[in-house]
């Protein structure tokens, strides 16, 4: 809190904050990319339409949408030798969500205004660069300066909605949802570093006494929740072990009835949400540790 408050106290001079175009997707970590994009395409209907070799990090890629929101599964090639980033990565975190990434003009106009800032890279290529979670209060970001080769969203007959009348009656992803363990750091972030604006500021009781703000990069919606005590109920399950601070995405699905009839007939158990107040959740062990919440449409 106090490293805020410092960042806060010298905010006169620094750089505006860097516009966001949209959040390009969210990262997957895994072990191994092709069952985890056969497991979306089961269960989530998922449209790949990309995979991909990253000799430079010495891993594996699939990019597919959920609905409105691409996914992308990374894999180190070789996961069991610990001698690369992401293999390092998979071997302290397991598979879970790695983070989510940015959409920007210029990556290296974006790393000097974070580096400004104060805020702490790595991997840093020309094209693209992650934030280190200490710098936004325990998310990893990644932050792009390009298009994606032939990503569906870029082109004229883009269509969000292109899920309508998929079985599990999905819709849309609502935000993206993380805990976190310092709120105003990932605040001072998010809106003050790039542009993010605050939809929502308010006190909770669900999951447990704490703080929930919502708001919008781009196109998507981010929410954090940052509880009173860390060390008890969901958020002290959640920091238990090494997390990127991605807990879920929830999404929002037309029927919970007929979209948790629709899981249990893919051979998902679904579970009660644990984010969201109401809705169902499919447990991050059955989604390679991807937990996925889902809620009725607004």
């Amino acid at each position: 809190m106090q490293e805020t408050a410092e960042r806060m106290s010298t905010q006169a001079n620094k750089p505006a904050p860097v516009p966001i175009q949209r959040i390009l997707h969210t990262i997957h970590a895994v072990r191994d990319c092709n069952p985890v994009r056969r497991k979306y395409e089961e269960v989530l209907g998922a449209w790949v339409f990309a995979e991909r070799f990253h000799a430079g990090e010495d891993r594996d890629m699939a990019l597919f949408y959920v609905a409105n929101h691409m996914v992308e599964p990374m894999a180190p090639a070789r996961p069991d030798v610990h001698d690369t980033t992401f293999s390092k990565y998979l071997a302290k975190y397991g598979e879970s969500y790695h983070s989510f990434e940015l959409r920007v003009d210029s990556a290296p106009e974006t790393a000097a205004a974070c580096q400004a800032h104060g805020m702490e890279l790595s991997s840093v290529y020309p094209l693209f660069f992650f934030v280190k979670p200490r710098s936004t209060g325990g998310i990893v970001v990644q932050i792009c300066g390009k298009p994606l080769v032939n990503d569906p969203q870029d082109y004229r007959n883009w269509n969000p909605d292109w899920i309508e009348g998929h079985p599990s009656t999905l819709r849309r992803l609502r935000h993206i949802g993380c805990i976190v363990r310092d709120i105003d750091l990932s605040l001072y972030f998010f809106t003050q570093v790039i542009g993010g604006k605050i939809l929502s500021d308010e006190r909770v009781t669900f999951p447990q006494d704490g703080r929930r703000v919502a708001f919008c990069l781009g196109d998507t919606n981010v929410l954090l929740f940052q509880a009173d005590d860390p060390a008890a109920g969901l958020a002290g399950d959640y920091f238990s072990k090494p997390v990127s601070g991605i807990y879920t995405l929830v999404w929002e699905v037309d029927d919970i009835q007929v979209a948790e009839r629709y899981l249990l007939e893919t051979g998902i158990t679904p579970e009660k949400a644990k984010l969201e107040e109401h809705g169902i959740a499919i447990p991050a062990e059955q989604m390679f540790g991807a937990r996925h919440e889902f809620v009725p449409s607004a």
